[in-house]
């Protein structure tokens, strides 16, 4: 069985990797159309303006299979159980936290969005701006900025187990001199300096 191996496209770049998180409904993302884009899940419904729609887990792909076949863009996974495709790239998990620094391996970290940070270290980032990373429900109790994502109960609460392995990352990210920058509004995710989209794009 043929994997991917993921290849240095955008080195030394600034890369937004938009996460699921409430907060985008009230975001202006018209000012990271042109930039590099790494969106993760339901993302790519964003805009063809996404270069990349990641994810890793299996149930959400076979949603979004049919409705994938017409994005543009790359689409990658981590997905164990996934089938080779030909018309997506899939990269084996690794380390279960931090950064693989293999270019066929991510490490998972506990959801698709913390491992979109692995994925952006292959492509050649040196700045990561997280984008939708709440890491907590919304104001009415909502987990992200879609409706999609029926299958959950009212009470499903992830966060402790996605926050866990930021320091991990956090770790990794200093010693190969990556920056990671938190551009949610108030997320729960404290552990990287926390900017304002408008004023570092």
């Amino acid at each position: 069985m043929k994997f991917w191996t993921a290849i240095d496209i955008w080195p030394d770049s600034t890369v937004y990797i938009i996460g699921g998180g409430p907060s985008l409904k009230n975001m202006d993302l018209s000012l990271i159309q042109n930039k590099r884009i790494i969106g993760v899940n339901n993302a790519y419904q964003l805009g063809e303006w996404v270069d990349v729609c990641w994810w890793g887990d299996c149930p959400w792909w076979r949603q979004h299979a049919e409705r994938l076949k017409k994005f543009p863009g790359l689409k990658i996974h981590c997905c164990n159980r996934h089938a080779i495709r030909p018309d997506t790239k899939r990269l084996l998990r690794g380390r279960p936290l931090g950064i693989d620094l293999r270019p066929e391996y991510v490490a998972w970290n506990n959801s698709s969005g913390a491992s979109a940070v692995n994925l952006a270290v292959h492509f050649g980032a040196k700045r990561i701006v997280l984008l939708g990373f709440d890491m907590k429900k919304g104001p009415n109790g909502e987990n992200n900025w879609h409706t999609e994502h029926k299958n959950y109960e009212p009470d499903w609460n992830p966060y402790d187990r996605f926050l866990k392995v930021w320091p991990h990352i956090r770790k990794d990210a200093k010693k190969i001199g990556v920056e990671i920058l938190n551009a949610t509004p108030d997320s729960a995710l404290t552990l990287f300096p926390m900017v304002k989209l408008e004023d570092i794009v």
